[in-house]
């Protein structure tokens, strides 16, 4: 285990979620309460776009444990290949247990009618999957069922630009996007300091990665997070087998070679 020759009390670089080490850059943090923002004042849909590996799953959960904190009543799902009637039971499920969920909290305090009515958050991750156009119109259904002219259901639908070319063949759910955010991968100051900060907050002390490490990481993985925490999980693995002092290029160069030849 690298980690007891770093003198690292975790694994800073794992793909893994822990709200811990996400580094929220001024973009991230605007599209955070951009989004709060949505879903507070019951916006319908909402969108949040980006390249594979940049951080949407991680995004979606640090959004949705911070729902969960403030007692908002979230459901999350990844989008499996369902047919529109598949689709709308997965979706009624998930609100059922919401509306279940909520129901036990307040132990029977509240009348029935007034928790069937409580405003929901439906996070759908990897959008882009939904498999056709009638499937989409099933959000399209749910969305025309408000209450007051509030929507009873905020929507997040998370993905990559495949989703934001279906969304556009469907003019009638596209023209009912609130807020769309792209999340862009990391500028070099910015991936320098995602290193910096997760090394940190796994207990480091002193430098690990010499600046031009660092440079050379922001090179090859332009700018996305998952790849440089794969290269900069590997770098570590190499530079504690060799008893290095500090992760170099030439560290970073071998630990590319390496990846590329697993491909």
């Amino acid at each position: 285990m690298y980690r007891e020759y770093w003198g690292l009390r975790e694994n800073p670089f794992s793909n893994t979620f822990n709200s811990g080490f996400f580094y929220l850059t001024k973009g991230v943090e605007d599209a955070v309460k951009r989004f709060f923002a949505a879903m507070s004042e019951n916006r319908g849909i909402m969108l949040l776009l980006g390249p594979t590996g940049v951080g949407k799953t991680y995004f979606v959960k640090l959004i949705t444990e911070q729902l969960r904190s403030r007692n908002l009543g979230v459901t999350q799902t990844v989008t499996p290949c369902l047919s529109p009637d598949g689709f709308a039971r997965e979706i009624s499920r998930k609100l059922r247990e919401l509306r279940d969920a909520d129901a036990a909290a307040h132990n029977g305090t509240e009348p029935a009618a007034a928790l069937s009515k409580r405003h929901a958050i439906l996070i759908i991750d990897e959008a882009q999957t939904i498999p056709d156009a009638e499937t989409f119109e099933v959000l399209s259904a749910l969305l025309d069922h408000d209450s007051n002219g509030k929507f009873l259901l905020t929507t997040l639908l998370a993905g990559d630009d495949r989703l934001l070319e279906r969304l556009r063949a469907l003019p009638s759910l596209n023209q009912r996007i609130g807020v769309r955010y792209r999340l862009k991968p990391l500028a070099p100051e910015e991936t320098a300091a995602y290193i910096d900060f997760r090394l940190s907050v796994a207990g480091a002390t002193g430098e690990i990665f010499d600046r031009d490490a660092k440079r050379e990481i922001h090179a090859i993985s332009g700018g996305i997070p998952r790849i440089i925490n794969t290269l900069c999980d590997l770098s570590m693995v190499i530079g504690a087998d060799e008893r290095m002092l500090r992760i170099t290029t030439e560290i970073i160069a071998r630990a590319h070679r390496d990846l590329n030849n697993l491909r």
